[in-house]
């Protein structure tokens, strides 16, 4: 598996979900940013995106960097296997500030009566699955945030009354 498409192909996801992460954190922060959860919504944020930075790491590793390392295994350099894993620490960095950040979101969401609790839901649910590694509990989550998304943009659209 390892220099394999698919394993590009989780290393790129992983990216481009991070990036949307971090677009989605900063935009509840401002959202939330005139209530009594600012402060909430602002370390939520804080929480998640430097999640977000450790998730780039490892997900820019496996998108550049494991791919050369299989091409060296299949040549017979067995030496490269220790170098496979992504470091603990990387992996500690980014669940855990990550799921920090989450549930103050979540929390923050759930408090303001602003955005749709239900929706709040269904995103906690598809970050929960994120460490399930199996394709289809990734498209059930990634489904999940589409969903969480759609309930979020449809409530903030119908609250932006613009005078004409």
């Amino acid at each position: 598996v390892v220099g394999s498409s698919e394993f590009a192909f989780w290393g790129i996801r992983g990216m481009i979900g991070n990036s949307l992460e971090v677009v989605f954190d900063l935009s509840l922060w401002l959202y939330l940013s005139r209530t009594s959860l600012d402060v909430v919504a602002w370390w939520g944020a804080v929480f998640s995106i430097a999640g977000d930075f450790f998730g780039m790491l490892m997900f820019g590793i496996a998108y550049f960097i494991i791919p050369q390392l299989g091409s060296e295994l299949a040549d017979g350099n067995a030496s490269v296997l220790t170098l496979v894993t992504p470091p603990t620490i990387v992996l500690i960095g980014m669940l855990v500030p990550t799921l920090i950040g989450l549930f103050l979101s979540v929390f923050a969401i759930w408090r303001s009566s602003l955005l749709p609790k239900w929706a709040a839901i269904l995103w906690l649910v598809g970050m929960m699955l994120v460490p399930i590694q199996l394709l289809p509990v990734q498209l059930i989550a990634s489904l999940l945030w589409l969903v969480a998304g759609v309930g979020f943009l449809l409530a903030v659209w119908g609250k932006s009354h613009i005078p004409e």
